[in-house]
């Protein structure tokens, strides 16, 4: 099973402000990991979008992009930067599934309310909203025949099968301020188990 971020719920914001799960430099994710709350995004540049993520789903590979250790890495396009933060912030999540809020000027191939998921890896999808490029995400056509879960979760790769396999445990996200963190943390698989099928959720 995988386990899913529900960030418009799971996060309570004021609708002036969004939250993440963030990190600033790589390491043990229930060490390095916290969720920060940041103005919500206005209105969106040219050739952009704002999103609002609807399921976002958390997995090994994930979890390793926090550790360091897998092959693809964010870019500091991706990067969070805040004012008055000295140092910018990664968003954790590689697949999400978002609707669209608002258009930059010069995007036509998106409605306001479209389901999209992200084209781009590692563009940080542990948000409740994000500002990308509109060449980051694809509209879904047909989403009446697909549960969010299965919508969340169609770019997730296969590489997750060869996940390196140290163990970690809920109880090690002990003081985090989050069950979401604890979320993450626990879902490491030891090698050798497949992936069950995500979890149906209306």
């Amino acid at each position: 099973m995988f386990v899913f971020l529900r960030p418009s719920s799971t996060f309570r914001c004021f609708s002036s402000s969004a939250r993440a799960i963030v990190y600033a430099e790589n390491g043990d994710p229930s060490k390095v990991l916290s969720v920060l709350t940041y103005p919500a995004p206005q209105s969106p540049p040219p050739n952009a979008v704002n999103l609002r993520f609807l399921l976002s789903p958390v997995n090994p590979a994930d979890i390793n992009v926090v550790e360091g250790v897998y092959p693809t890495k964010p870019t500091k396009a991706d990067l969070l930067s805040l004012p008055g933060r000295d140092k910018p912030f990664f968003v954790g999540g590689n697949e999400g599934l978002a609707r669209v809020t608002a258009l930059g000027d010069g995007v036509d191939s998106l409605s306001v309310g479209d389901w999209v998921i992200m084209l781009k890896q590692q563009a940080g999808t542990w948000a409740t909203d994000r500002t990308v490029s509109v060449k980051d995400v694809v509209r879904l056509p047909d989403v009446d025949s697909l549960t969010e879960a299965q919508a969340a979760t169609l770019t997730v790769p296969f590489s997750l099968l060869s996940c390196p396999s140290k163990s970690l445990n809920a109880s090690d996200a002990a003081g985090q301020s989050t069950n979401s963190i604890q979320h993450v943390v626990r879902l490491r698989r030891p090698q050798g188990r497949g992936l069950g099928h995500p979890e149906r959720r209306k």
